[in-house]
């Protein structure tokens, strides 16, 4: 996400929600402005990211970042942690969490 912590480029990662587990009542953060915010009930239809250690299509892929390549993937339904996971695994890709403490 956009916080300096996991040291992603910012650019990547614009407006994308991200998993955070079962944090804040298993809502996603967004990347937002310079910022970040948690999703609302109403921020459906969005976009993730999902990883894959293999390349799977090349055309997908935002950024290659510490031996995964990250693609850009369509949420449908609310932006909620369980729908990201799902979402992910439905691509065969594994979903990256926002930080360590999630």
């Amino acid at each position: 996400s956009y916080n300096p912590h996991n040291g992603l480029p910012k650019k990547a990662g614009a407006n994308l929600y991200t998993y955070c587990g079962r944090a804040n009542g298993n809502k996603a953060l967004q990347n937002y402005r310079n910022s970040h915010r948690w999703s609302h009930s109403w921020d459906k239809d969005q976009e993730t990211m999902c990883i894959k250690p293999l390349p799977v299509n090349p055309k997908k892929k935002v950024v290659t970042w510490h031996g995964f390549n990250f693609y850009k993937v369509r949420v449908k339904g609310e932006m909620t942690g369980l729908n990201i996971r799902k979402t992910c695994r439905s691509y065969g890709y594994l979903t990256p969490c926002d930080h360590k403490a999630y």
